[in-house]
């Protein structure tokens, strides 16, 4: 059977690309929460700024990438595998909910105590609309469309599927320590992980065949971890619901100065559904090269 060629694209060009793609979402993530401050500004309870911020931000950066991807790159949204239609696989549907499950088990495991901080309606209405809103719905899909969207695509058809996994996901990584407050052992610690979770997401994409399946993992993390739901750390968070304040202070548990999503257990976690993607994919593979050849 004659594969198909696939039409490289140049190391200029796709530098370009994946410049101009960060630098367009970073402007539509900072037009959008200028929107709902300007929102919250007028009168309009937190919550609702929030929703300003999340729709806004998703309909921005997706108009973005899409034009992108149709006028420079020259590919539609499909071959960046940002299909219109939404395809969630079982096994991806339920690792969404099985990996923050298991990280928050394995920490809650060490010593600390759990509390939940005294809010009144607006600011719990707040706290969950933005974590799920925001943090979940609108961070998750950007995230995903840009990272292993539009830019693992052009790597790929420009180097290779090993570039396309890589490169992404250290970028990825690397697009945490902007704005942090961090030590240089918490920075490479942030690194690691980050780098880790978007070969996962990475993974998952490729196995898929569309972003959704990622987007999801991303933003079922980002929901209960990253928003407003669940803080755990060495000190509370009263923006938080529930709080784990953990007794320890070692960077492997604690994740160092970023937090947990940068401990051993998160990188545990990572490292697990990073191997059940890596079998399905190989699976995948050789199924195809006994029935389609």
């Amino acid at each position: 059977m004659q594969k198909e060629k696939i039409e490289t694209v140049s190391t200029g060009k796709t530098v370009g690309i994946c410049v101009l793609t960060y630098f367009l979402v970073i402007l539509s993530q900072v037009v959008a929460l200028l929107a709902g401050q300007g929102v919250n500004g007028m009168g309009a309870p937190m919550a609702v700024g929030s929703i300003v911020s999340a729709v806004l931000y998703l309909a921005l950066a997706l108009k973005c990438i899409s034009f992108i991807s149709r006028k420079i790159f020259k590919k539609d949204m499909e071959t960046c595998r940002i299909t219109s239609r939404i395809s969630l696989k079982p096994v991806w549907a339920v690792s969404a909910l099985v990996l923050p499950a298991l990280v928050i088990l394995m920490v809650t495991r060490t010593a600390g105590n759990w509390s939940i901080t005294s809010m009144n309606a607006e600011e719990l209405s707040y706290a969950i609309v933005d974590a799920a809103a925001y943090y979940g719905l609108a961070a998750g899909i950007v995230e995903e469309a840009m990272f292993r969207g539009v830019i693992m695509t052009v790597l790929e058809q420009r180097w290779n599927r090993y570039a396309a996994v890589i490169a992404p996901s250290v970028l990825f990584g690397l697009s945490h320590i902007i704005g942090a407050d961090l030590d240089f052992l918490s920075t490479i610690q942030l690194i690691v992980a980050g780098s880790l979770v978007g070969i996962l997401f990475s993974l998952v994409t490729l196995e898929s065949g569309n972003i959704w399946n990622s987007a999801l993992m991303h933003a079922v993390w980002n929901t209960l971890l990253v928003g407003g739901i669940l803080h755990i750390g060495v000190s509370r968070n009263d923006l938080f619901i529930f709080n784990y304040t953990l007794d320890s202070r070692s960077f492997l548990v604690t994740g160092g100065d970023f937090g947990v999503e940068a401990s051993v257990f998160a990188v545990i976690g990572y490292g697990i559904f990073i191997l059940i993607a890596a079998w399905m994919l190989r699976r995948k593979r050789i199924k195809c090269t006994v029935f389609c050849e």
